[in-house]
């Protein structure tokens, strides 16, 4: 009985507050809402300077927190690889970092910025690779150092790249438990052709033809300041930042020039073309085509296909994974754990379907 009593006067309370301010609620309109507008915005202008060397280095100032970052991106990357040893600039990314440098070795480094919390990263593009770090401002000095000698002096001990090795192995005995990879990869080739870099895919002989030397000499042949942009940004001074590069860099001596890598693309023919996988029970779709852009040809694929159409035809845009969840034709996307390049492809759940691949001429530009 009690609790009975406490429950009606609970309903009691909540529809007497109800009443009490629905009416307030529904006399105000949206465009009597007071909205302040907002503020400025003034984005700062980095600091450039380019030294003697050729290396161009951005600067820019944020005192908001005691942070310092920065990132060195080199001209060069998985496009200008040989094709017989296609996946070497992603081995190339994680064993930069892991082989560690002729004074510390990567399992060191771990822990020399693990009790920093700072972190030094390398990865590795279609057209460039990179190293980066990030710090609290009382470590950058002892971070930098560690940067520094990565970029300019890395060891690329032979046991990391087994290691990485090994790990693509398996990730490519498995790349076709993942659908969407299927898909991904043969439409490349259709848009690009076979034999171009962008469509290239790693394999077991390519993979183990890398060694030890091809990734010294790559460094070594890349990395030098007229192929490097240096940018930082974080809590320092610009005029002791700069300083402390001119010094550490200035007497840097330039490399060679790179060569531009032909990357026209040759696609097929325009038709229907199936992947054939007989143990499936659904379709996966690509339409796929090149853009007229002689440097930098893209794939229009999936999302890319849509905003094309949309843009010269005017349709509604295609909600594909949703209108696929509300219908109940399959399982939304799901998260994967992925090797750096999602070419390689990774475990998967194993979804069954069928892979069909349209591919047109005289694909619109989407932007």
């Amino acid at each position: 009985m009690k609790r009975n009593s406490l429950l009606l006067l609970s309903f009691a309370f909540v529809a007497g507050f109800s009443l009490h301010v629905s009416p307030a609620i529904a006399q105000t309109s949206w465009q009597e809402i007071n909205i302040p507008p907002l503020p400025a915005f003034h984005p700062q202008v980095p600091k450039r300077f380019v030294l003697p060397n050729g290396l161009v280095i951005f600067l820019q100032e944020d005192h908001e927190l005691p942070l310092i970052d920065g990132i060195a991106r080199i001209r060069g990357g998985s496009r200008s690889e040989p094709a017989d040893k296609t996946g070497m600039i992603d081995m190339y990314g994680d064993v930069w970092r892991n082989g560690g440098t002729k004074t510390q070795t990567g399992d060191q480094l771990d822990d020399y910025l693990e009790v920093r919390a700072a972190k030094v990263e390398t990865g590795g593009t279609g057209d460039s690779t990179t190293i980066s770090f990030s710090c609290l401002k009382a470590d950058f000095d002892d971070v930098f150092k560690v940067f520094d000698d990565l970029l300019r002096g890395p060891e690329f001990r032979g046991d990391k790249l087994e290691l990485v090795q090994r790990q693509y192995f398996d990730a490519i005995s498995r790349r076709n438990d993942e659908v969407d990879e299927i898909v991904g990869r043969e439409s490349a080739k259709l848009a690009y052709g076979a034999q171009s870099p962008y469509a290239r895919v790693a394999e077991y002989k390519t993979v183990a033809a890398v060694t030890r030397q091809d990734l010294l000499d790559w460094h070594h042949a890349r990395v030098s300041p007229n192929n490097i942009i240096l940018g930082i940004v974080g809590d320092f001074d610009s005029a002791a930042m700069e300083a402390k590069l001119r010094q550490t860099y200035g007497a840097w001596p330039k490399g060679s020039a790179l060569k531009e890598v032909n990357t026209e693309p040759m696609p097929a023919k325009s038709g229907y073309y199936l992947v054939q996988k007989d143990d499936v029970n659904q379709s996966s779709i690509s339409m796929v085509g090149s853009r007229n852009q002689t440097r930098q040809p893209r794939l229009l694929c999936g999302s890319g296909v849509q905003r094309s159409l949309r843009w010269w035809f005017l349709l509604a845009p295609v909600p594909h994974h949703s209108y696929r969840e509300r219908t109940g034709l399959c399982g939304g996307r799901r998260n994967r754990n992925r090797l750096r390049s999602p070419r390689y492809g990774a475990p998967g759940h194993g979804t069954k379907k069928r892979h069909y691949a349209r591919i047109y001429p005289g694909a619109g530009r989407a932007d």
